[in-house]
């Protein structure tokens, strides 16, 4: 997402599309308004705040989850059949007994642990443009033009089609014979 052009005050591509009133004095960086009294960039917070959320990793993720109405954009899942458990120790039978499980007063739990939770969303926001290792820090990278909401399935399928396209390997075609059974019957 972010070309070779100089940067700007804030360290980003100087042809940035959230701040295309950068170079221009006297105006908001994002919407072009005139700026006022003490404002020397910004004409109110919310266009302050655009700016984070459009470079800001964690701001721009949660941005992306909102915008996707946290939803997987591939297949529609919200990701929580694919959560791993969580997992704690029951270390006494107060603790057993607060998990619901009736435990004999007689015996100490021992090396005993119990999934605890229900299901809850599991999504990851995914770089279209892939990062490769270049982290994500603050930058043009984290447009939100530049990220998807994918559930942890989705998102280990296209990470590996992504490291497969940047090795060369041809793309993997799957071809699925529906009509086998009936043409031999």
């Amino acid at each position: 997402m972010a070309g070779n052009a100089s940067s700007n005050r804030y360290g980003l591509d100087d042809t940035c599309m959230a701040l295309p009133y950068i170079h221009i004095d006297g105006v908001c960086n994002r919407c072009g308004k005139a700026l006022t009294g003490r404002q020397t960039q910004w004409c109110s917070r919310e266009c302050s705040n655009e700016l984070t959320r459009q470079h800001d990793w964690s701001w721009a993720r949660n941005a992306a989850k909102q915008r996707d109405g946290d939803r997987c954009v591939r297949c529609g899942g919200n990701g929580s059949d694919q959560r791993p458990k969580q997992w704690r120790q029951v270390l006494s039978i107060s603790d057993a007994r607060k998990l619901g499980l009736d435990w004999p007063v007689t015996e100490r739990p021992v090396d005993l642990f119990v999934a605890v939770g229900g299901p809850r969303p599991w999504l990851e926001v995914n770089h279209i443009d892939p990062r490769v290792g270049r982290g994500y820090g603050f930058g043009c990278h984290n447009h939100l033009s530049n990220l998807e909401t994918l559930c942890h399935g989705c998102h280990v399928t296209e990470t590996n089609r992504q490291a497969a396209e940047r090795r060369g390997d041809p793309p993997a075609v799957v071809q699925i014979d529906l009509f086998s059974e009936v043409a031999n019957a």
